[in-house]
């Protein structure tokens, strides 16, 4: 069975296309977790609506964050699915989605952690495609999942023994939920399959929609912006997944997390980290601004 992590918040104008969708998943034994982050529109009304829907779990909660509210879902429900996927409230699914995810996950051995995710189309609030999320080129490797994620979260489907690892000290997460169990997966050893199909219609609002347009100079800025807002992070999330998972991590992976994580200690460490392979995200143009990052020192 998979369980299926939808987290709400002020969604009410494409939340019941979302829900639908997911719905009509074939082929495949599904069950819906939502958990609404403390919706002031009419979110909540329309997911009572479903409250006869025995497949639908429905749960109201304060305002966490989207990051945290994710990851206590999968907290919470940890012990009710032998897989878990996570879900926008603003896409859709197309009925094989789960089952495509399901048919690769459920060949592998079972005790040991694995991840599915895969390619997506982007369409804007009309469903019209304005772009294709590819990720056949990104190199598959903990050190380019730092630097730039390749895993999108509204694709992600992965196993139980993975999703205990990703809860463990959950609270301490800053990152993107999507970016944590990306990064977590590698950390520890976890088969990762990559899907060079979509399987859902990635939505993209009026206010972002234009990053798919813009010149590589505008997508530097807005890059620039975003990590400025987040600055350290890369540099924080290497010192967690140490810090949650040491054991486990392989020494070559270990290597590529003390990098990350002692990155600002001395001038050395940082000429190391801008030359280093180990972070090579496989694109040019994320190479260039990774390198920036680590020379402006809020990587």
């Amino acid at each position: 069975m998979i369980a299926v992590l939808l987290s709400t918040y002020n969604g009410e104008e494409y939340l019941k296309e979302q829900i639908e969708s997911i719905t009509k998943q074939r082929d495949v034994e599904w069950k819906l977790y939502i958990r609404d982050d403390g919706s002031t529109d009419k979110t909540k009304d329309i997911l009572k609506s479903y409250s006869s829907n025995s497949n639908i779990v429905v749960e109201y909660g304060e305002n966490l964050g989207y990051i945290q509210s994710f990851l206590k879902l999968l907290n919470d429900h940890i012990n009710d699915a032998e897989y878990f996927a996570f879900c926008d409230q603003d896409d859709i699914w197309q009925e094989n989605k789960l089952i495509k995810a399901y048919e690769r996950l459920s060949k592998l051995p079972k005790n040991k952690p694995s991840l599915y995710h895969s390619d997506l189309k982007a369409v804007n609030e009309n469903l019209i495609q304005i772009g294709y999320k590819s990720f056949k080129n990104r190199k598959k490797s903990l050190g380019s999942s730092i630097s730039r994620t390749f895993v999108s979260g509204c694709t992600s489907v992965f196993n139980k023994e993975l999703g205990e690892s990703v809860i463990k000290n959950y609270q301490l997460v800053k990152i993107g939920h999507d970016s944590w169990l990306a990064n977590v997966a590698f950390s520890v050893g976890a088969v990762v399959y990559y899907d060079d199909n979509s399987y859902i219609l990635f939505r993209r609002h009026s206010s972002n929609t234009s990053n798919y347009k813009a010149n590589f100079l505008k997508k530097l800025k807005v890059e620039y912006k975003m990590n400025w807002k987040n600055k350290n992070s890369k540099l924080v999330n290497a010192q967690l997944l140490l810090e949650n998972y040491n054991e486990q991590i392989p020494v070559d992976i270990k290597e590529v997390l003390i990098k990350i994580a002692t990155y600002k200690n001395t001038y050395f460490n940082r000429v190391q980290l801008l030359f280093s392979r180990k972070i090579d995200t496989g694109d040019w143009k994320l190479n260039l601004i990774n390198k920036w990052l680590i020379l402006t020192g809020i990587y």
